[in-house]
C-alpha cells in the first residue's frame, strides 16, 4: 500500500514553518481589496474634509459692524444693515401702542395679522424712542426689533414743520447720523430706483438729486419750498450710513447748511434722505 504524504507536524519545524508562511499569503490575498472599491482609513479628517456641504456658500458670520465676528450674534445669521421707514401722516402726537404695531405693520406692508408689537407708546415730540417687534418685510418673516422715534418733516401747506414718525432698525447710528434725524430738524425724503447708491453718488450729483428730494411732489414727506439749489463738496457712499454737508441756497438768496444721508428705505427703492435745521 503506497505511503501517505507526510503531514507538516511529520516534517519537523522545517514544515510548520512551511505551512505558516503560506497560510499568511492565502490570508493576505483574500484580505486585498479589489482595484475598484475605495480603500478605507482612520486617519482623522483635515480642515480640507470637513468643509461645508454646500461647497463654502454657508453666509458669513454676522458681524455687529466693529467687534469680534459672532460677538453677541448667532453664527449663520446674515448682518442686519440699516433700514428706516418714514411716516408724514400721524393720527396724533402721542400714539398708543396698539397703533404704533398697526403703523409699523403697514409700513412693512405685512397683513393685518402679522406678530406686531411695540413695548409701549411713543410722544412725537418729547418722547423717548419707542421698541417695536416685527417682521423684516412681506417677503421676510424674521423677527427684528425696530425703534420707532419722532421727527419732523415739511409741513404740507409749507409753512414751517410737522411731526412725523421715523422707525429704523436696533442698530448703533453714527453720532453725525443720529444728530441729522434728531428732532430738531426737518427731514426731506424720496426714493431713487432701486439700484441708486450701488456706487457712490459723485459730489455734483448728489447736490443735484439732494435739490429734487427738497422740492419733489413725489417724495416721502411734502416737499420744501423755497430752495434754489445744493450743492456737495464730497461723494456719498450710500454703504456707510454717515451724512456728507452740502450747502443750500433758498430762493431769497440765503444759504444753510444741510445733511445728505442715503435712503435705506425698507420696501422700496433706495434714496436720500436731506436733513435741515429747524
Amino acid at each position: 500500500m503506497p505511503s501517505s504524504a507526510p503531514s507538516a507536524a511529520d516534517a519537523g519545524p522545517r514544515g510548520l514553518l512551511a505551512a505558516a508562511a503560506a497560510a499568511l499569503l492565502l490570508l493576505g490575498a483574500s484580505c486585498t481589496p479589489d482595484a475598484d472599491e475605495p480603500v478605507e482609513t482612520t486617519l482623522p479628517a483635515s480642515a480640507e474634509d470637513t468643509a461645508a456641504s454646500d461647497g463654502g456658500l454657508s453666509a458669513p458670520e454676522a458681524s455687529d459692524g466693529g467687534g469680534e465676528p459672532g460677538d453677541g450674534v448667532e453664527e449663520g445669521t446674515p448682518a442686519m444693515r440699516h433700514a428706516v421707514l418714514i411716516t408724514a401722516e400721524v393720527p396724533d402726537t402721542r400714539i398708543d401702542d396698539a397703533a404704533l404695531a398697526a403703523i409699523l405693520r403697514e409700513q412693512v406692508g405685512v397683513e393685518e395679522d402679522a406678530p406686531v408689537e411695540c413695548d409701549g407708546p411713543l410722544d412725537l415730540e418729547q418722547g423717548d424712542p419707542q421698541t417695536c417687534g416685527g417682521p423684516v418685510g412681506p417677503e421676510d418673516a424674521t423677527q427684528v426689533v425696530w425703534i420707532g422715534q419722532g421727527v419732523r418733516v415739511p409741513a404740507p401747506d409749507g409753512a414751517g414743520s410737522v411731526p412725523a414718525l421715523l422707525f429704523s432698525h436696533d442698530l448703533e447710528l453714527p453720532d453725525e447720523a443720529a444728530l441729522a434725524l434728531d428732532r430738531d430738524r426737518v427731514l426731506s425724503a424720496l426714493p431713487m430706483g432701486s439700484m441708486y447708491g450701488a456706487e457712490p453718488i459723485p459730489a455734483s450729483q448728489l447736490g443735484e438729486d439732494a435739490l429734487r428730494t427738497l422740492t419733489s411732489t413725489s417724495a416721502i414727506t411734502p416737499p420744501a419750498g423755497g430752495f434754489a439749489e445744493v450743492s456737495c463738496g464730497e461723494d456719498l457712499d450710500a454703504a456707510m450710513f454717515e451724512p456728507v454737508e452740502c450747502t443750500a441756497a433758498r430762493t431769497d438768496g440765503t444759504e444753510v447748511a444741510v445733511q445728505v444721508l442715503p435712503g435705506p428705505f425698507a420696501g422700496m427703492d433706495q434714496g436720500l434722505i436731506v436733513s435741515v435745521p429747524g
